[in-house]
């Protein structure tokens, strides 16, 4: 697998750059929508080239090791690229550890949200939290996507946005919509300030990584992020899914009430046919 374009590499400095992905040209947005909940509904129809599943992968690769920290790292050890990655950076099939499927599934329904919010909706998001992991077919804890607006994180403003989603994915087996959902939004409470409130958790570390990268802009963003008592914004939760459905007119009967969600949280789908092939058809990829 090529290493990254010469002329563009993301580095530890510039994570900020990564380039829009190509494959967001493939994600048609519906109409289909739970009755009284903000719902953004996407088909993926990923019938694509070689070509685009190795852009793909490089997209995907970048979020567990940059391009200089790959060559810089598995020279240090003394070992190829490709078995550095395969063995130490990305999750990997059943076949060598019965997590990594489900890791690969959960981390990449949670870059492709990431993806949605910073490329469709312009919000800021950080790309930490596949990186630097102990172990990669183990997940870590804390909220899955965070997603920003700060115009200015010297001059905090009560209109800056915080939005905190968090993502279920569900694509193998049997897939019942509603359940998926609920799941989400079950374990969205954990992002609402109260007792168990880990948003500022996730948000050290998110500053921890970024300084430790070089990426300062970002470090004094979850800065002011984490001073809510002080400088007040407007947060808000939300839920997002991905499941192997070809159709989720299902959508349409549920309520509020079924799914268990909250009034002001907004709701994030993505479904598409077979999406653990193309999930496996991208991670194969990541490692040659």
């Amino acid at each position: 697998m090529a290493i990254a374009d010469p002329s563009a590499p993301i580095n530890r400095d510039n994570i900020r750059d990564l380039p829009r992905p190509s494959y967001i040209k493939w994600l048609l947005r519906e109409k289909k929508h739970v009755p009284g909940i903000p719902t953004d509904c996407y088909f993926l129809d990923w019938t694509i080239d070689e070509a685009e599943l190795e852009a793909w992968a490089l997209h995907v690769r970048r979020h567990y090791v940059r391009d200089d920290e790959l060559l810089e790292d598995s020279s240090f050890i003394e070992m190829s690229v490709e078995d550095y990655l395969s063995t130490l950076c990305i999750p990997m099939r059943y076949e060598r550890d019965k997590r990594g499927p489900a890791v690969r599934a959960g981390d990449f329904a949670e870059i492709v949200v990431s993806d949605l919010l910073q490329f469709i909706e312009g919000l800021s998001v950080p790309r930490y939290k596949q990186i630097e992991r102990t172990n990669p077919n183990i997940s870590d804890p804390g909220s899955d996507v965070v997603a920003y607006k700060v115009d200015d994180p010297g001059n905090p403003q009560r209109d800056d946005l915080l939005l905190v989603v968090e993502v279920k994915a569900k694509l193998t087996g049997s897939v019942k919509l509603g359940e998926v959902i609920k799941n989400a939004g079950e374990h969205s409470k954990k992002d609402e300030p109260g007792e168990d409130f880990r948003v500022p958790f996730s948000l050290k570390a998110i500053g921890k990584r970024s300084r430790a990268a070089g990426d300062d802009l970002t470090a004094l963003e979850c800065r002011r992020l984490m001073n809510l008592t002080e400088y007040p914004l407007t947060f808000k939760r939300g839920s997002a899914v991905m499941v192997s459905l070809e159709d989720v007119t299902a959508l349409e009967g549920y309520s509020l009430e079924s799914l268990g969600l909250s009034k002001d949280e907004r709701l994030i789908v993505v479904h598409g046919s077979k999406l653990m092939e193309l999930v496996h058809s991208v991670y194969d990829r990541c490692v040659k």
